[in-house]
């Protein structure tokens, strides 16, 4: 029984890598940035809270738009490769925004920092 325990506690580098995305995407996606850091690196975390900062100073009618456009947009992970570079991961996802007909494809690369993946960059 123990060893099914330690086993079924143990995290594959793809699962680990996959779940910080998922951590990060949605929050990120509903526009609550401040969870959406506590995935991120401290760098990547920083380049957040200036465009946060950044937006604050945006008209009302823009602020707006870019909330509605977080809230009508989902994402769905299509590829994790945590294997070809050591410590790092890279996440292919799609973006699918209301009124876009194709999803847009898009990039996270996630570095590992001890036993957790974190986002270093978006593209």
């Amino acid at each position: 029984m123990a060893v099914l325990i330690v086993v079924a506690g143990c995290t594959s580098n793809e699962e680990a890598a996959r779940n910080a995305a998922d951590g990060f995407l949605s929050n990120y996606w509903k526009a609550d940035y401040q969870e959406a850091r506590q995935f991120c690196t401290a760098d990547f975390a920083a380049l957040i809270d200036t465009a946060v900062a950044d937006a604050g100073s945006l008209p009302d009618l823009i602020r707006e738009q870019m909330r509605t456009f977080s809230e009508n947009t989902s994402y769905e992970i299509v590829a994790i490769d945590a294997e070809s570079v050591e410590n790092q991961a890279s996440i292919e996802y799609e973006l699918q925004a209301a009124g876009i007909e194709k999803p847009l494809k898009k990039r996270l690369v996630m570095v590992r920092e001890g036993k957790k993946y974190l986002v270093d960059d978006m593209n």
